[in-house]
């Protein structure tokens, strides 16, 4: 389902940013430059992690399995925020909505990229921000991509509770 996305007034070149160029910067050799603490663990663990899983497709499965094995080594699901990615297409009016996902991820571009593997980034421009840590997601809601009215309802709880 799209519909039409109030950007708040800003033109679609100023919403987000092109959803290739996120993933190209996720996968090039060597990552983003700022790394957090947590990401450094994460870099360091994951090559040993993959290794004992190669040659195995990349499935829901294989994504959860690498994930447990993360947060047995270093932590990652109760320091790793929520992420909100909303995804948008130009239109005449502005941008025209795609959908949102809500996932646990290290960063925005790591969700994006989380997204994108998982067969639910629709395309278009991306943008977000991390939810704060502790908000409670509702699993329904959480690594697939919501409606606009699916949206609407989480932003509407996020609202409620700290604003």
């Amino acid at each position: 389902m799209r519909s039409d996305l109030n950007t708040g007034g800003r033109s679609y070149r100023d919403f987000g940013r092109d959803v290739e160029d996120i993933i190209a910067e996720v996968i090039r050799v060597g990552g983003p430059a700022n790394q957090t603490a947590l990401e450094i663990a994460v870099r360091e663990h994951l090559p040993k992690i993959m290794d004992d899983r190669r040659d195995r497709e990349l499935t829901d499965e294989l994504l959860k399995e690498v994930a447990d094995a993360l947060d047995e080594k270093v932590g990652t699901y109760s320091l790793t925020p929520w992420q909100w990615v909303m995804f948008a297409e130009p239109s005449r009016k502005g941008a025209e909505f795609l959908g949102v996902y809500i996932t646990r991820a290290l960063s925005f571009e790591h969700a994006v990229f989380r997204a994108h593997v998982t067969g639910h980034c629709p395309g278009g421009r991306a943008d977000g921000a991390a939810l704060p840590l502790g908000f409670p997601v509702d699993p329904a809601f959480c690594d697939r991509l919501l409606t606009l009215r699916e949206a609407q309802t989480l932003r509407d709880v996020l609202d409620s509770v700290y604003n």
